[in-house]
């Protein structure tokens, strides 16, 4: 009995031993997986931060667009009624050339008659008071004065 006792107590200890040597893995395995366990909390910890910096950068970026896009909209609509003011005042301007060189060769006309009725000497002040005056024009002239009967009629 004894024996086997001695057998018994032989296998406790290897056992035993062999149970040692495991724990000593799982002890090792144990710091080497919290040693693994607080780096990869310092990469989480430095990562988040990133993460932090980037979302607020991505913010001001974004509110920095809507500005710009805000800002160009509002510079279309004054380019908008820049524009429309600017052919406003070029019609204006136009119509206003026309009517003046109008009124010139009106004055022309007056002017060009007024001096051959001066060179006419055999006819009295009367003569002419009384006379009626034909007056013929080239198409361009003719074009000239309708435009400015419908400028006048408005």
């Amino acid at each position: 009995m004894q024996e086997k006792y001695e057998l018994q107590m032989s296998d406790l200890e290897k056992k035993t031993i062999q149970t040692e040597e495991e724990n000593s893995k799982l002890i090792e395995n144990l710091n080497y997986l919290t040693k693994e366990k607080s780096n990869l909390e310092k990469k989480c910890s430095t990562m988040n931060a990133k993460l932090g910096k980037i979302q607020s950068e991505l913010s001001e970026e974004k509110e920095l667009n809507k500005c710009l896009s805000s800002n160009q909209e509002a510079y279309q609509r004054k380019l908008t009624k820049l524009e429309e003011n600017l052919q406003k005042l070029s019609h204006d301007k136009e119509s206003e050339i026309q009517d003046l060189k109008s009124q010139l060769n009106d004055i022309m006309f007056y002017l060009d008659a007024q001096n051959k009725i001066s060179q006419v000497k055999d006819v009295s002040k009367e003569e002419i008071e009384q006379s009626q005056l034909v007056i013929q024009q080239d198409q361009a002239a003719a074009a000239t004065t309708s435009s400015k009967n419908r400028r006048r009629k408005r």
